[in-house]
């Protein structure tokens, strides 16, 4: 007798007759108070009537008597989510799984709420899990777009290497990965996933500029410059590609390197200040005041005119701010001078090119600083200059370099400078300097090693 009645519960369930199946399940539970099936569908007809929690409760039900039922942890958990109790929720996602591993609504719920509660690398699996074909692709990739942007490198290539099982000629996901590779130093890697983005877009300039920074990576500035080279045949506007063609060579463009660095700062406005202080464990403005004190150069009895080169988000400013009589930031970066401003703490934040401006404003400053700034500025002869006009006699200039004893100015594959300490010392004196501290310094992180660096103190003689 209660078979039968199940079987027209489940019948007029499957008719989309939820009265009369939830009408047939109470009875058959009337008569089999422990039929954990009916408890577990009667469940069903109440999620799907959007009584969340009178289904919770027969769940729970239906639990008591089969604590492995993958069906009923499912969709008690779809339950959960629909009354807000989010962990809940994700929690019976997580059991199901570990009754039946293969249920793809599960990774999908669980992915889904994990990814929209920021949870990306405990996300990204049960995403992945849930992608069975070229239909998935673009969300695929799109996750990994979402994980390189919160600078989750491994998981933004684990995402792009499933895209291209998805969908295996897509040369666009190619170039991602090797940069994503090229950023994780994987940089033979990174070499192979370019070759395979020409070997399908032979004429894709961002194929074969990934390639010059996969051989750059390498050191083998040659071929790089000849992958940079085919970049520019390509797209003849692009500044990045200018800006590491020339620096594979030897050399600098000054107007490529101003619009790359200008772009790269207005790309990572928003989020520059997570990135560095929490993410890369900057401490350089810190060190250049902590300098600057050392030295001598701030006098307790009048506060000194300090300007600021390449004042970014003005994270310099907020430990020279006690210090400072009137302070001004400078930046190329106008999302960067956008930021200053919000901080509320520099008397003038201007976007500006720092020579013109220090070459306007002679003997204006007592004190100027450059911190993480000359790595994009390459040869220094006209900077020096410019700051040394622009300070007073017995002014201090304090920045930060990263260090190099190949040559006196070296450009890296991150598309940045290196310098030498000589060729520091070298300039300060040509400038009308005296170098009275170096200090060397960790300046950030980067990857799971560190960027050694120095910050040196000069005085205006």
């Amino acid at each position: 007798m209660t078979a039968q009645l199940f079987q027209q519960a489940l019948n007029r369930h499957e008719a989309g007759d939820l009265n009369a199946a939830g009408d047939l399940y109470r009875a058959v539970l009337k008569a089999d108070p422990n039929h954990a099936d009916a408890w577990y569908l009667l469940g069903f007809v109440d999620l799907q009537r959007g009584d969340h929690r009178s289904a919770v409760e027969r769940f729970d039900r239906a639990l008591a008597l089969r604590p492995r039922f993958a069906d009923a942890h499912l969709n008690r958990a779809s339950a959960l989510a629909e009354l807000g109790d989010l962990e809940g929720a994700m929690a019976g996602w997580r059991t199901a799984l570990s009754v039946k591993p293969d249920i793809a609504v599960a990774h999908a719920n669980l992915g889904a709420t994990l990814w929209k509660l920021g949870r990306i690398p405990e996300a990204l699996p049960h995403l992945l899990a849930h992608a069975e074909a070229d239909k998935d692709a673009d969300m695929v990739f799109e996750m990994a777009l979402t994980a390189a942007k919160h600078h989750l490198l491994p998981l933004a290539c684990q995402a792009a290497e499933a895209t291209l099982r998805l969908r295996p000629n897509d040369a666009h996901a190619y170039v991602f990965l090797s940069m994503q590779l090229f950023a994780m130093k994987r940089f033979a890697d990174a070499e192979a996933a370019a070759r395979q983005a020409i070997d399908l877009a032979p004429r894709s300039a961002d194929a074969h500029g990934a390639l010059g920074h996969a051989l750059f990576g390498q050191w083998r500035n040659a071929e790089a410059g000849e992958a940079f080279a085919a970049a520019l045949i390509a797209a003849p506007d692009r500044d990045d590609f200018r800006h590491y063609h020339a620096i594979v060579a030897g050399t600098e463009d000054e107007a490529a390197k101003l619009v790359y660095a200008r772009d790269i700062f207005d790309a990572h406005a928003d989020t520059f200040d997570r990135l560095l202080v929490e993410g890369l464990g900057y401490q350089t403005p810190q060190i250049v005041a902590d300098e600057l004190t050392a030295a001598g150069a701030f006098d307790v009895t009048r506060p000194v005119r300090i300007v600021d080169l390449g004042c970014g988000t003005g994270l310099c400013g907020v430990a020279l701010k006690p210090q400072a009589a009137f302070l001004v930031g400078l930046d190329i970066s106008p999302r960067m001078v956008a930021q200053t401003k919000a901080r509320g703490i520099y008397d003038e934040a201007l976007e500006s090119d720092l020579v013109p401006y220090l070459d306007a404003h002679a003997a204006s400053f007592d004190v100027a600083v450059a911190g993480d700034v000359l790595v994009y500025v390459g040869g220094l002869s006209k900077l020096f200059a410019a700051v040394r006009s622009a300070l007073v006699p017995g002014g201090w200039y304090t920045f930060s370099i990263e260090t190099t004893d190949k040559a006196d100015v070296l450009g890296l594959p991150t598309g940045r400078f290196a310098h030498n300490p000589d060729y520091i010392r070298t300039l300060a004196a040509q400038a009308g300097f005296t170098v009275v501290r170096e200090r060397s310094a960790v300046l950030r992180k980067d990857g799971d090693s560190h960027i050694d660096g120095l910050v040196f103190t000069l005085r205006a003689t």
